[in-house]
């Protein structure tokens, strides 16, 4: 009886030392919905009461701030693709959750969303060429992935391809006269992408493959390994990436309703226009330039005939306590649009 039970036990062992380990998969933090992006954003831009989105968040970061353009750059993860890393003091937040847009009235402005991803965006290539632009509001991986998302020229960043993966990337984005004419021969969307190993089993866009721009850079690219951090940022060391993700952020829906400790009104967003004109023309930038109607241009030749794909619906934000009433102030004249 005794060999018997040594025996199973000699068995159960050597199985058990086959079982391949299971993938490192990130720590969850928790948090309490979108009132972490609240107090976390607050001391660096205004958050204004949207009528179609709710609270929305302007950054201060100068009239020629682009999302996924000014100040950071890219790195290839294990298991997402290309990563954003900003430099931004607050780029942990806008460039992994929720959307960007824009509005002549308040600029470049983010919708909070509670998905954590490594960037969300849609990528484009051409000969010699990549390009990227941030997924506007209700835009989703299965709309992007289906060449059904062209936003206008002036969302687009592009780069030779020789300097993808570079930390000083942005020294070698391409002006804005030259995005269209670079984006809407040739270029086709690259529909690369990745399904994470959470709960939520979420797709991301990876953009050009590893392959592909190692081929086209002539040197390796070096895989980073992403590191959840419990402070709020995110830090490049070596090739680890610390990255503050929160994992349990929950549905406004199931506690009391967050709301921003200070909200900017309409009026005030007017103020800050006229005190911090924009350049009258910009080389590089995310704001139309002069002449840009105000109707998004394709930047690329329009698709052949199909249905308009569905947009996913974007998540309503809690009604605010204090909603303000105020109306944007007119000068009598045509808005200014940053340049």
């Amino acid at each position: 009886m005794k060999h018997l039970l040594r025996f199973s036990a000699v068995i159960l062992l050597v199985l058990g030392s086959c079982v391949p380990p299971q993938q490192e998969q990130p720590e969850e933090t928790t948090v309490d919905s979108y009132q972490e992006f609240y107090d976390g954003l607050s001391p660096y831009g205004h958050w204004v009461h949207h009528p179609q989105y709710g609270y929305i968040w302007m950054p201060e970061a100068g009239p020629d701030f682009v999302p996924y353009s000014t100040n950071g750059y890219w790195v290839w993860t294990n298991h997402y693709g290309w990563t954003w890393v900003s430099d931004y003091e607050w780029g942990w937040a806008p460039f992994h959750y929720g959307r960007w847009n824009y509005e002549p009235f308040y600029g470049w402005y983010w919708v909070p969303d509670l998905m954590w991803g490594p960037a969300w965006v849609a990528w484009r290539e051409c000969p010699g060429y990549y390009g990227w632009a941030p997924m506007g509001p209700g835009i989703g991986i299965d709309i992007v992935l289906g060449g059904g998302y062209l936003p206008p020229d002036y969302w687009w960043t592009v780069c030779d391809n020789h300097y993808m993966g570079d930390r000083d990337i942005g020294r070698h984005f391409e002006p804005h006269e030259r995005r269209g004419r670079i984006l809407g021969g040739e270029s086709r969307g690259i529909g690369n992408s990745s399904r994470s190993g959470g709960k939520q089993r979420e797709n991301f866009v990876t953009g050009p493959s590893r392959d592909q721009v190692q081929t086209a850079t002539g040197r390796p690219v070096t895989e980073v390994k992403i590191q959840p951090s419990n402070r709020r940022g995110e830090s490049l060391n070596g090739n680890t990436l610390n990255v503050y993700r929160p994992e349990n952020l929950r549905s406004p829906g199931s506690q009391a309703k967050p709301v921003p400790r200070s909200v900017t009104t309409p009026q005030d967003i007017h103020d800050l226009h006229d005190q911090a004109q924009p350049p009258a023309t910009r080389s590089r930038g995310g704001s139309p330039p002069q002449g840009t109607p105000q109707t998004p241009r394709q930047s690329s030749p329009p698709p052949r005939q199909q249905q308009t794909p569905r947009r996913e619906a974007t998540p309503r934000q809690p009604a605010p306590q204090r909603a303000p009433q105020a109306t944007p102030r007119s000068n009598g004249s045509q808005e200014k649009r940053p340049k």
